[in-house]
């Protein structure tokens, strides 16, 4: 763990702030350096000019950590001036941190009591760490929807250099409503404040002996029942599949659509080669691989029976080996077919010599990839148990055939887009639809898996609750 400091020297304190240390869960804390005398330009978040004299009154109304450090590299002063400093710098760090606890404990009962009025335009927080790959990414795009649709939204995009404890930012909006990604963050909210939260991914609290407590607008989505099953009963939460932009991915009439087939997204195999150590998965993905290339259909019954063979629990055989092997036979199936040009990006396909000479890298989340989407006839996607993935909203909504690999058996949701998709379980049957079309136009999928959508949704819900 790295202290947060406070530098006299402005060259010492870009030198630390430049080396971007990190620490915690998911490296969600970067080292916060304060600094003294001339202000340096910098895009770093985490290197925040405060001249000494307004030491105090900035760090105690301030809404970032308060460093626990002084620093005095670069300079040449004696030892009884440098024994000034630090205890004019501790005193001043002490009296800031008393003012701050006052203020924050001041801003958190002001949330506790808020009761803001729902006849004003709905007002909503989301909150984000830069660290997370997805979950900023969301939280951004329904904040966008939000504001496009008329609504006021506080999003804060936290850089890791934040007081964790401080609500003064949200107090000051008073919020109708809280949106949160795979936290409930609801202990410190009123009655009042409506808390949607959004599950999706099989998070700690979800897991782990801990309790939840939920208030009466605590509002739970979950992208499947999976995930919920251990501590929610089906009853207290809904559905709510991903979603995409539309202002990311739509159809381009300016870009041609060609007779090719895509993959995006990286191989699993690298993860298998690198990180699972336990041979039993690696014996159970080469299992998966052989079933899948001779044609067998992967049903419950039959992982099930290797989960009590391999004492390995059945979800996590989907959600791994089966997972990896899925998506490895998916991608090196659409790379032996002839019929149409392929194209893979993401990341690790270089190893995998079916699949190396398709490989063109990596592609960023947004209009590039919405470029690549518009550019192709077919996309591929390919899931152990989930029909419902990310890549499918995005690639209908620029006008993509999605192309399946068949895991409805494995599925415990019904997929309601059956006749929108081409779907395969083996290489014979992928061979046989490339060329084909769906029974339906594509575009419904991204209208009824949008973030328009889910807004829709939320705001229906407050609108039901207040009348």
């Amino acid at each position: 763990m790295h202290e947060d400091i406070y530098f006299l020297s402005p060259k010492e304190a870009l030198r630390v702030a430049s080396q971007q240390n990190r620490w915690g869960e998911n490296n969600y804390y970067l080292q916060l350096c304060y600094y003294e005398g001339e202000k340096i330009e910098s895009d770093l978040a985490n290197l925040v000019h405060l001249p000494i004299e307004n030491l105090l009154e900035t760090l105690a109304y301030g809404t970032y950590r308060i460093p626990s450090k002084i620093d005095f590299t670069g300079l040449e002063i004696s030892s009884d001036i440098k024994l000034e400093v630090l205890m004019n710098f501790n005193l001043s760090i002490e009296q800031a941190k008393m003012y701050r606890t006052q203020l924050n404990t001041h801003y958190l009962q002001k949330m506790k009591n808020s009761s803001p009025d729902f006849s004003e335009r709905l007002r909503f927080h989301l909150c984000a760490n830069v660290s997370t790959q997805v979950m900023q990414y969301v939280s951004k795009n329904i904040a966008n929807t939000l504001r496009d649709m008329g609504y006021e939204v506080c999003f804060e995009l936290y850089e890791g250099i934040e007081d964790l404890s401080s609500f003064k930012i949200m107090s000051e909006f008073q919020p109708h409503a809280t949106i949160n990604i795979n936290n409930l963050n609801n202990t410190f909210l009123s009655d009042s404040i409506f808390n949607f939260v959004w599950f999706q991914d099989p998070m700690p609290i979800l897991y782990d002996e801990s309790k939840i407590h939920l208030r009466q607008r605590d509002i739970i989505y979950a992208l499947s029942d999976m995930i919920m099953k251990k501590k929610f009963i089906k009853e207290s939460y809904e559905i709510q599949r991903f979603c995409v932009s539309k202002s990311d991915f739509y159809r381009d009439e300016t870009i041609q659509k060609e007779n090719k087939i895509i993959f995006i997204g990286s191989s699993y195999a690298a993860v298998l080669n690198k990180e699972i150590s336990d041979k039993r998965f690696r014996e159970l993905y080469n299992i998966f691989r052989e079933n899948l290339n001779t044609g067998m259909k992967i049903t419950p019954e039959y992982v099930g029976e290797l989960s009590r063979k391999y004492e390995i629990d059945y979800n996590l055989i989907l959600l791994s080996p089966l997972a990896m092997a899925v998506r490895e036979c998916s991608v090196e199936w659409i790379c032996k077919q002839k019929n149409i040009a392929v194209e893979v990006y993401g990341r690790h396909w270089e190893n995998n010599p079916l699949v190396a000479p398709y490989f063109k890298g990596e592609l960023p989340h947004g209009k590039e990839l919405s470029k690549v989407y518009n550019s192709a006839r077919y996309s591929v996607y390919a899931h152990s148990f989930d029909m419902y993935q990310q890549r499918l909203p995005e690639m209908a909504a620029c006008g993509t055939i999605p192309v399946s690999y068949d895991c409805r058996a494995m599925s415990e949701e019904k997929y309601d887009y059956e006749e929108n998709t081409l779907l395969f379980s083996n290489y014979e049957e992928l061979v046989d639809i490339l060329g084909e079309e769906p029974k339906k136009n594509v575009y419904g999928i991204a209208e009824e898996m949008s973030f328009n959508a889910f807004v829709t949704r939320m705001v229906k819900k407050i609108e039901q609750e207040v009348g």
